[in-house]
């Protein structure tokens, strides 16, 4: 177990998410958590590159939402240690974040364009779907600390 994995149990519709928190500070276990609850979100059944950087950017989106992040920059010019104490994140996660967002309003990539189109439903207001916030009563989270 590196940082987190999730397991699902078909007969019962719940899902287990692990995470190592022997290793993990509690900003790194807020994103394991995010990124884990993005898979199952978008439905992975799978791990590769492309489900990993569509759980990564689920987990920005939910532990940082850019529209928050822009406002504050309304301010001042959010800083990566502002954004980390706001929003319970490491430094590196919310350097990322401004990165990421810097990337993504200059020019969107055609993976960036993918990963949206798998994650507008929850964010786009013209497609907004409910958020099925009662897939929390069927998650499970166990630590091995």
């Amino acid at each position: 177990l590196k940082d987190g994995l999730i397991l699902y149990d078909r007969n019962t519709d719940i899902y287990v998410v692990l995470y190592n928190g022997k290793v993990q500070s509690a900003e790194r276990t807020r994103w394991t958590l995010a990124h884990e609850v993005g898979h199952i979100m978008l439905d992975h059944e799978s791990n590769g590159d492309a489900e990993e950087a569509e759980a990564d950017a689920f987990a920005a989106q939910l532990l940082m939402p850019w529209f928050t992040i822009k406002m504050m920059g309304n301010i001042r010019k959010p800083s990566a240690e502002h954004i980390a104490k706001t929003f319970g994140v490491s430094i590196t996660a919310a350097n990322n974040r401004i990165m990421d967002l810097k990337h993504l309003f200059a020019r969107p990539s055609d993976n960036d364009k993918r990963i949206f189109d798998a994650q507008k439903k929850y964010f786009t207001p013209e497609q907004r779907e409910p958020f099925p916030i009662e897939i929390l009563d069927r998650i499970i989270v166990v630590s091995n600390r």
